[in-house]
């Protein structure tokens, strides 16, 4: 799926507002320990996948969800660090 269709057959702000959500509720599960390391998260099944890198933690994700767009952060920032991705396959 293109990224186009991705954005019209998905709510952003949605993804955004559910991935801050399940953020804060695994948070503790992960900081300090994995502080600098990055969150991809899909926020329709909640799950989420660790990564060195925010590109590592989307390929992570991208195995089992490979049309979604997820929410990422990296570990052990403030919100004001934390960026929605959409990355498709390539």
């Amino acid at each position: 799926m293109s990224t186009d269709e991705l954005l019209k057959t998905n709510n952003i702000e949605k993804i955004v507002t559910d991935g801050v959500e399940i953020y804060e509720s695994v948070k503790n599960n992960y900081q300090p320990a994995e502080n600098g390391k990055f969150l991809a998260i899909d926020t329709g099944s909640k799950k989420v996948y660790l990564g060195d890198t925010s590109a590592e933690a989307v390929r992570n994700a991208k195995m089992e969800h490979p049309d979604n767009i997820f929410y990422v952060v990296k570990i052990g920032s403030d919100t004001a660090e934390t960026i929605s991705h959409l990355f498709q396959n390539k």
